[in-house]
């Protein structure tokens, strides 16, 4: 619907009640928009080269001459509809008019010249990129990360799967039972130490992590030796990629791993490891003494307890009480050698780093494989436990951006993966152009505050627009502060 249909819509009047103002109903108000922040993320966009620099791999065998929008423009809107969280095709007709994209894509802010792509515009462009495309889209995003990034002395790389559940008859969508339950894809997202994300495969619901890992691994680090030929790299991954292949591949090619190792008979068996457990339950009761939360009988001990402690008011009683149960806690680590009975027998006997910790629920344990030689077992524990923000990244990824794949073709729902992965980029460098207390907002607190802000927007001349937007909101200063830095960055 353009702005001349729109126009020609009568009012209506709505009464909410007898002692409240009427209202008058009308769409007359001209060129609003829900999404008032966008322009500093078209401006990174613009700065970076990001988008450019995609679209620029994609081929296009139509004539340009005769079409309305071109590959830059098609995919700039994906990728900016992804990051206000519309990534659905369905969402390009519902915003194919608003204003504040419109401009972002160097387009009439009033509609006149057609607007944006339709859906089904959108849906062509999806499937057309093949499978050389995609990898030489997904070689262009992990190359714009090492042109960007600082070189580190020492890089870590942490690798994760996650399931996203589909709802159709999509090609590589399988059914997945044990903790899944679902039919699903189940993407490997691989990020950095500071949340930056290196590469995004779309794999088949079925696809297992170690089989999987080691061509990307492979891919990334011959990728990244190429611009940073000195730097250390550590990739850190949990008991669901081990593997003796991935194990060997990094041993080959001297890359350090920390990789977690699941529950194993053989290695409770251990006269160390036997000898760690009565240790620390030694040292726990004579802290201590007994232990109060033992659930011997699976009467559900610990968790009456626990719901006991939240449902006391006073908040500073409630902090103390949950502090009382963590500080009742002893730890031991072992260091030792290990092969699993599965592993090729040329394989070596690896380090291998025990934690158990006694608490009054009774003993817990972890286990990680690494082949450092230097650091102590707690050091290379701590260095370990730093992987649990990667799944705060891959939530913020998949959940703040509606990750979805409707489309039939594996090779279009990997091209929404990258197209996600794009805005995700984008938003995380919004956010480190923020000042220091900002720069803690997650993703979508980024999306909420700076992103979605409700703006009017009048053209004065030609080539000036006013962009008015509510004087009630909070951060006006920093908003405006982002403007003049981006600015300035041109």
């Amino acid at each position: 619907m353009n702005s001349r249909s729109i126009s020609a819509i009568p009012q209506a009047t709505l009464t909410l009640s007898n002692d409240q103002p009427e209202l008058d109903v009308s769409f007359t108000a001209g060129a609003i928009s829900p999404f008032g922040g966008l322009p500093l993320l078209e401006k990174i966009a613009r700065i970076t080269g990001l988008l450019d620099g995609a679209a620029a791999i994609l081929t296009d065998h139509r004539t340009q001459s005769l079409i309305d929008h071109n590959n830059v423009k098609l995919l700039k809107q994906c990728v900016l509809l992804t990051a206000t969280g519309n990534p659905d095709t369905n969402d390009a007709d519902r915003f194919r008019y608003d204003p504040v994209l419109l401009v972002a894509l160097g387009l009439d802010v009033d509609g006149s010249d057609g607007g944006l792509a339709s859906q089904a515009s959108i849906s062509r462009f999806l499937n057309s990129v093949d499978a050389e495309g995609l990898d030489k889209l997904a070689d262009w995003l992990l190359e714009f990360y090492l042109r960007h990034k600082k070189k580190p002395k020492r890089l870590y790389l942490y690798a994760d799967g996650t399931a996203v559940e589909t709802f159709g008859t999509q090609e590589g969508s399988v059914y997945r039972g044990g903790k899944y339950g679902k039919e699903m894809y189940f993407p490997l997202t691989i990020y950095d130490q500071d949340g930056w994300l290196l590469a995004a495969k779309l794999r088949r619901g079925d696809k297992s992590e170690a089989k999987t890992i080691v061509g990307v691994l492979d891919w990334i680090i011959k990728k990244i030796r190429q611009f940073w030929k000195n730097t250390e790299i550590v990739v850190v991954v949990d008991s669901g990629f081990r593997s003796s292949a991935l194990l060997n591949w990094c041993e080959k090619n001297k890359v350090y791993y920390l990789a977690g190792y699941g529950n194993s008979f053989a290695i409770d068996m251990k006269p160390e490891v036997k000898l760690a457990k009565k240790k620390v339950e030694k040292y726990f009761r004579k802290r201590h003494g007994k232990p109060q939360l033992l659930d011997e009988n699976n009467e559900g001990t610990g968790q009456i307890e626990h719901a006991r402690i939240r449902t006391i008011e006073d908040p500073k009683e409630r902090a103390t009480a949950e502090a009382y149960w963590r500080a009742r806690c002893a730890r031991v680590f072992v260091d030792t050698k290990h092969r699993a009975n599965t592993w090729p027998k040329e394989d070596p006997d690896r380090r291998l780093i025990a934690r158990f910790d006694f608490t009054d629920k009774g003993l817990d344990g972890r286990r990680i494989l690494t082949n450092f030689k230097c650091y102590t077992a707690e050091q290379l524990y701590k260095m370990y436990c730093s992987r649990g923000e990667s799944e705060k990244w891959i939530g913020e990824t998949k959940n703040c951006f509606n990750l979805r794949f409707n489309s039939q073709s594996f090779n279009a729902n990997q091209f929404r993966l990258l197209i996600h992965a794009m805005a995700y980029t984008l938003m995380s460098m919004l956010r480190t152009s923020f000042s220091p207390p900002f720069q803690r907002q997650s993703i979508e607190s980024v999306r909420k505050n700076f992103i979605e802000i409700p703006v009017a927007i009048t053209r004065k001349t030609k080539w000036k627009l006013r962009w008015q937007l509510t004087k009630r909101y909070p951060h006006q200063t920093e908003f405006l502060r982002v403007c003049r830095k981006l600015n300035r960055a041109t």
